[in-house]
This record gives C-alpha cells, sequence and structure tokens, in this order.
C-alpha cells in the first residue's frame, strides 16, 4: 500500500506536468504568473519523486512535502483569487494574462487552478501517507 501511495503521487505529478505543457505548446495558453510558480513546484516533483522511488529512499517525504505544499499554496491563493475573495490589485498577475479568469474548463467544469489544487493535495496526501503507513 505504501509503495501504491507513491507510485500514485508519481503518477499525478507526472500527469500534471504533461497537462501543464500541453495547455501551453499544444492548445497555446499563456500562463499566468501564479500558473508559473505552481510549476515551478510542480516540475521538480516528477524527478525527485521518481528518483526516490528508483532509490527507494524512506525519507522522500522531507523533500517532496516542501514543493508540494508550497505550490498547494500559491494554488490554493489562485483558487481563491477566482473565486473573488481577494480582489485583482493585490495579486502578481499581468494585464496581459490575468489570473481571475479560469481559461478553458477540462470537462466543461474543472479550471485548471482547481486541477492545480487537487493534485498538490493528493500528492501531499500520497506522501504523507506513504510516510507514516506502518505495515503491521
Amino acid at each position: 500500500m505504501k509503495k501504491f501511495a507513491l507510485y500514485f503521487a508519481w503518477f499525478l505529478s507526472l500527469a500534471s506536468t504533461a497537462g501543464s505543457l500541453a495547455a501551453s505548446l499544444f492548445f497555446e495558453l499563456t500562463p499566468c504568473n501564479l500558473c508559473w510558480y505552481q510549476r515551478i513546484f510542480m516540475f521538480p516533483l516528477v524527478i525527485i519523486i521518481g528518483v526516490g522511488l528508483w532509490r527507494k529512499t524512506k525519507d522522500l517525504i522531507y523533500f517532496v512535502l516542501p514543493l508540494s505544499l508550497l505550490g498547494l499554496g500559491f494554488a490554493a491563493y489562485h483558487n481563491l483569487l477566482q473565486l473573488g475573495v481577494f480582489q485583482e490589485k493585490i495579486t502578481v498577475c499581468s494585464i496581459v494574462t490575468p489570473c481571475v479568469e479560469s481559461g478553458p474548463l477540462v470537462f466543461g467544469l474543472l479550471s485548471l487552478p482547481f486541477l492545480s489544487l487537487l493534485s498538490f493535495v493528493l500528492i501531499s496526501a500520497g506522501i504523507i501517507f506513504s510516510h507514516f503507513y506502518r505495515r503491521e
């Protein structure tokens, strides 16, 4: 079960990275500044979790969780900004690509920042579960 949680976290980071790159390269969506910050914390997770799985690292939580939680913070802020909890004037986004626009919706109801938030939550949960899971 512990290994499944790690593979799940790795797969989520890989799918999120691939989806983010596809949105930019194939669908020509320009990421906003908050999207870039989320990418900064997501992209290395593919390599870190992958190498940790390959090397059977026991303390992977210390490398993954800080990046995942920082990305989660940016994704949460981005979602709250889109929901109108925060005003546009206190954001770090530019006029060219505003952060308050949801852009295209996946399956007609999920915004890309919400998918990022969901990925960071599930990756964090998977890493925490894999670290504290003890087989009896």
